[in-house]
C-alpha cells in the first residue's frame, strides 16, 4: 500500500522524525509498503517505508490534516478517544511531540468528572492509555487509569485476573496489591472466640479455622512473590 503525504505536514512538528527519515529516503525503496511524499502532491516522489497498522497511520494523518472545526471539538462527549491514542502512540514514535502533548491532553479533558470515560472504557482502554501516558511521561493520566480501575475491580465489573496481569507486565506491584485487597480474596470470615476459638486459645472450629489460615497464606504469598521475596514456609512446609 502506497500513501501520499505531503512533506511539509509531516514536517512541520520542529522534533519531527520525519525530518530526517526524508534524509535516507529513495526510490529504490518504491516496490515496499509506506508513504510517498513531495512538496506539493506532484514532481518527484520520496517513498519511506512503515511498518505501522492501517488503523494507527489513519489516525494520524487525521491529526495532521484535521480541520480546526475538527480538533476543537474532540474535548466534548462522543470524541473517538481510541483514535486520540493511536495518534499519542504515533507521535511518541515519530517525535511529533505537539501532537503526542495535543493527544495526551484531550484525553486527559475526557477522564474528569462530568465525563468520566474511564469508568465506562473496557479494560483494553485502561490498558491502551495508561501505555500511551507512561510513554507520553503523563504520570497524572497513568495513575488516574489505576485509581478508577480499582472501585470497577471492587464493584466486580472488571477481572480481577486482568488487573494482575496488567500490574505483573508493568512492573505496578502497589496496583497488584491494591486490587487484591479491593476485591477482598485471600480474605476469610473473622473468627470471635464464640465463634471458633477456645478460652485456652486454642481453635475448636479446626476446619474453619484451617481455611482462614489458608485463605491468608495464599493472599501473602501471591504478594510477596509480587514483591520478589521468596516464599515463606511453616515448619511443616506450605499449608
Amino acid at each position: 500500500t502506497h500513501l501520499q503525504l505531503h512533506k511539509l505536514f509531516l514536517c512541520r512538528d520542529p522534533q519531527s522524525m520525519f525530518r530526517n527519515m526524508f534524509d535516507d529516503a529513495g526510490r529504490k525503496n518504491a516496490d515496499v509498503n509506506g508513504i510517498e511524499t513531495s512538496e506539493s502532491g506532484e514532481g518527484d516522489l520520496e517513498h519511506i517505508p512503515m511498518d505501522d497498522s492501517a488503523e494507527e497511520f489513519r489516525a494520524m494523518c487525521w491529526a495532521l490534516y484535521a480541520l480546526p472545526t475538527e480538533t476543537q471539538v474532540q474535548n466534548l462527549p462522543g470524541a473517538n478517544i481510541q483514535r486520540l491514542v493511536h495518534v499519542a502512540n504515533m507521535s511518541h514514535k515519530y517525535t511529533l511531540a505537539s501532537f503526542e502533548d495535543w493527544a495526551l491532553n484531550i484525553i486527559w479533558i475526557h477522564c474528569q468528572p462530568g465525563m468520566d470515560y474511564l469508568n465506562t472504557c473496557s479494560v483494553g482502554m485502561l490498558r491502551r492509555i495508561f501505555e500511551a501516558a507512561t510513554k507520553g511521561g503523563r504520570t497524572d493520566l497513568r495513575d488516574l487509569v489505576e485509581q478508577r480501575w480499582l472501585p470497577r475491580l471492587k464493584t466486580g465489573e472488571l477481572e480481577l485476573r486482568d488487573a494482575l496481569d496488567f500490574g505483573e507486565m508493568h512492573g505496578r506491584r502497589e496496583f497488584s496489591r491494591d486490587g487484591l485487597f479491593s476485591t477482598g480474596v485471600g480474605y476469610a470470615p473473622v473468627l470471635s472466640v464464640d465463634q471458633g476459638v477456645s478460652r485456652d486459645g486454642l481453635f475448636e472450629d479446626w476446619p474453619h479455622a484451617r481455611a482462614a489460615v489458608s485463605s491468608a497464606h495464599g493472599l501473602l504469598l501471591h504478594l510477596n512473590v509480587l514483591d520478589g521475596v521468596e516464599p515463606f514456609r511453616t515448619s511443616a512446609g506450605r499449608l
